[in-house]
């Protein structure tokens, strides 16, 4: 039995969470200010320079059935594919998937001891709670964005959240009223320490960010945040995958830190064109993909959606 502070009962379903469909993903993508273009009957994002990508990531397109708008893709694009025969590329992800049996998500099954006694200590230390109200929150959700980027350089630059904070708060009650998304927090005396945000587009949760204060850490704040999430995504919201960020290449303790809750590196198909100025790119950089180098390995957040601008593993906070 894990001692916790947790403010939800895990016999009852995930309350206030709307399954998403991808072209309502995609309308919440261009309320939140992303330049997106519609082609073929896929919304389309510029990933890098050029490059293209859906706008919803997991979208799966039959090669050669859409494509970006030719005079806007001058690099290329890549997009998920049905089967792997349609291939030639591979998106790494770190993931969790459902088992065929259902068998309930549980703390015992880690195999990590270290997590197991990480995650206790966070359920020991913090309150962990859905985030019903970002607005009363707000300056602490301010500060823990300002520790995390001086602590491991994700987010905008430290002084846009001071300068710029109307826009900022602007921007993230924006994104905290849209349906499908999934705001968890932990709290040590009433107060924010660590949050996360994901968004769930039909079975599929994406955890997009994972922040938390530096002085904080020695309460694993992160690790309460994380089981508890998957707990109740698995358990009681009968989510088939959770993707947790990217296989992270550059990073393999970041990829150990994910492990210990149980996700694994998953390549998911992947169909790539590059056309002759991206290849010529693809020989000057090296990027996620299997095969080539383009695009660059992190696309970076506009100011207006730094916490949906990435699905990567920069967006993640494991420490």
């Amino acid at each position: 039995m894990v001692a916790r502070k947790v403010a939800w009962d895990r016999t009852e379903p995930v309350r206030g969470t709307a399954t998403l469909t991808v072209e309502e993903f995609c309308e919440q993508e261009i309320r939140l200010g992303l330049r997106i273009h519609r082609n073929d009957g896929v919304w389309w994002r510029e990933r890098a320079p050029f490059y293209y990508r859906p706008a919803y990531e997991f979208q799966e397109v039959v090669p050669d059935s859409a494509t970006p708008s030719p005079r806007r893709a001058l690099a290329g694009y890549v997009h998920v594919v049905p089967g792997g025969h349609h291939a030639n590329a591979a998106r790494s992800v770190m993931a969790l998937d459902r088992r065929g049996d259902a068998a309930p998500y549980t703390i015992s099954e880690l195999t990590s001891r270290n997590t197991r006694n990480h995650i206790r200590r966070g359920l020991k230390e913090c309150e962990i709670r859905r985030i019903d109200d970002l607005r009363a929150i707000i300056q602490e959700l301010q500060a823990i964005n300002i520790a995390t980027r001086r602590r491991t350089g994700v987010g905008l630059p430290e002084e846009y959240y001071v300068t710029s904070f109307n826009t900022w708060k602007r921007n993230m009650l924006a994104l905290f009223d849209l349906p499908g998304r999934e705001w968890w927090g932990a709290y040590q005396d009433g107060r924010l320490i660590a949050y996360i945000h994901a968004y769930l587009v039909g079975d599929v949760m994406t955890l997009n960010a994972a922040k938390s204060l530096t002085e904080a850490l020695r309460f694993h704040p992160n690790d309460a945040l994380v089981y508890s999430a998957t707990e109740a995504w698995l358990n009681a919201l009968k989510c088939r995958r959770i993707v947790y960020g990217d296989f992270a290449t550059q990073d393999p303790a970041l990829n150990h830190f994910k492990k210990g809750f149980g996700y694994a590196r998953l390549d998911i198909p992947a169909y790539e064109y590059l056309t002759p100025p991206g290849k010529l790119f693809a020989l000057l950089r090296r990027g996620r993909l299997h095969h080539s180098g383009w695009p660059p390995e992190h696309s970076e957040p506009t100011a207006a959606t730094e916490d949906v601008a990435s699905l990567g593993s920069q967006q993640v906070d494991h420490q």
